[in-house]
């Protein structure tokens, strides 16, 4: 948060972890270059969720991308107690319809 309470939106230090969902509309090679960008300016961890495939791409500096799907364990950054599968995470993100 900036000093009047809202939400910061010019940075200038990438991010620790990028997290980009694909819309039906967005190109993955457009998307994939913007987490490419911010692994070249510091960021450690990307993933690219692609709800069509229900899969995870996932990007880790000096790395070859990874994809996880179902019960794959889905890598976090170190020191993050996380243990997710892209099945949860996908979980996650439906939308109730009802």
């Amino acid at each position: 948060m900036n000093d009047t309470g809202e939400p910061e939106d010019n940075f200038i230090k990438a991010s620790d972890w990028t997290i980009e969902i694909l819309s039906p509309d967005q190109k993955a090679t457009r998307v994939i270059d913007n987490i490419l960008h911010c692994l070249h300016h510091g960021c450690f961890l990307g993933w690219l969720v692609d709800p069509e495939s229900r899969s995870i791409l996932t990007f880790a500096a000096q790395q070859e991308p990874n994809i996880c799907r179902g019960e794959v364990q889905v890598p976090t950054l170190p020191g993050i107690n996380l243990q997710l599968t892209a099945s949860q995470i996908f979980a996650w993100l439906k939308i109730n319809k009802g």
